[in-house]
């Protein structure tokens, strides 16, 4: 069985980034969290549900392009002379 809810710091620890990094998905929006400290006013302790979590993950995941992309090479031209 799964969890049911996350803290910023399993977070920022699954993604392998800072928990400040997650503090400030959250607190943009990006990302959605419950805020459950006791005082509302006072500093913010969130965890995310799990549901939550997913959703980022998928809108947020990236897939290769199905076909290569083609890379262009410049080419220099390297001491040539025009005469005119």
């Amino acid at each position: 069985m799964s969890k049911s809810f996350y803290s910023l710091a399993e977070i920022a620890s699954r993604w392998g980034c800072s928990h400040s990094t997650v503090l400030t998905l959250v607190r943009s929006g990006n990302l959605q969290a419950v805020d459950i400290s006791s005082n509302p006013g006072g500093r913010s302790r969130f965890i995310v549900p799990a549901e939550s979590l997913e959703d980022f993950e998928l809108l947020r995941t990236v897939t290769p392009p199905s076909t290569p992309v083609k890379r262009h090479v410049k080419v220099r031209k390297r001491d040539v002379i025009e005469f005119i």
